[in-house]
């Protein structure tokens, strides 16, 4: 991945199949880093995990979650909550140059709806850095990403896409020649291909890693939803993934019907 000049930080702590193994991983990360080629623009970006990180000297990385959007969507509405939610992460973490904690999570009430929403307020999301992609079809999401930037008058140039969602090697290298031809920056963050990517030695199948996802249920008995561009990744009671839903129109398809 170097060598074809993917930039990409290690995001695996979380499915990791242990310890030992998410610190050979980084062992292996940073070794190569260090012998890439000069020519190979690829970089390790750092490690969201920050003991590692401290062990290996490189940067803690970490990056805007759901629970933000999902929490400000319960107290003030879903629909003002990709637009507040940026408005409030930029009064914890001011904008500044570099601007590495601005990366905006686009899919909370799925992707479409965050740059509608965004739309709105164009000179809030000029201010960021970019924005992550975590659920849907990533080559798709480069087009969406580009015709919403254009749209509100954001040079492209100075915009970056981080791409988080089930990734590996082929698909980095991918999505980097796909944003390069869109002409947008690009970053990964990559977890369990990393850390969890075992295979059976009696049967040579890949080993599943446990799925464990952590969103915020509620906040004051008001009920949290995160509906996601893959619909079956939403979570929330049925009745309030229904609804909100219907808030930002989307139509309630047979997939969700059979996956609640």
């Amino acid at each position: 991945m170097f060598r074809g000049g993917v930039h990409l930080s290690e995001l695996g702590a979380r499915r990791r199949r242990s310890y030992a193994a998410q610190d050979a991983v980084m062992k292996g990360l940073v070794r190569a880093h260090k012998g890439r080629p000069y020519c190979a623009k690829g970089e390790l970006t750092g490690t969201s995990n920050v003991h590692l990180a401290q062990k290996y000297k490189l940067h803690p990385v970490g990056t805007m979650a759901h629970e933000w959007t999902m929490a400000v969507g319960a107290m003030y509405g879903v629909k003002k909550a990709n637009v507040l939610a940026l408005e409030l992460w930029e009064q914890v973490y001011p904008t500044h140059p570099s601007n590495e904690h601005h990366f905006a999570l686009s899919d909370t009430y799925t992707s479409e709806a965050f740059f509608k929403d965004a739309a709105q307020s164009p000179g809030l999301l000029a201010r960021w850095r970019g924005v992550r992609q975590d659920s849907g079809d990533p080559f798709r999401f480069i087009g969406l990403a580009k015709r919403a930037f254009e749209a509100m008058g954001v040079d492209l140039k100075e915009k970056s896409i981080i791409f988080s969602d089930f990734l590996d090697t082929e698909k980095c290298l991918a999505l980097k020649k796909a944003c390069d031809e869109a002409g947008v920056a690009v970053g990964f963050g990559i977890g369990t291909f990393l850390t969890n990517d075992f295979k059976s030695k009696m049967t040579g199948r890949r080993n599943m890693p446990l799925f464990v996802v952590i969103k915020v249920d509620s906040i004051d008995g008001l009920g949290c939803v995160k509906i996601s561009d893959n619909i079956t990744k939403s979570t929330g009671p049925k009745e309030l993934v229904e609804e909100t839903m219907r808030k930002f129109g989307i139509p309630l398809s047979q997939e969700l019907k059979q996956y609640r």
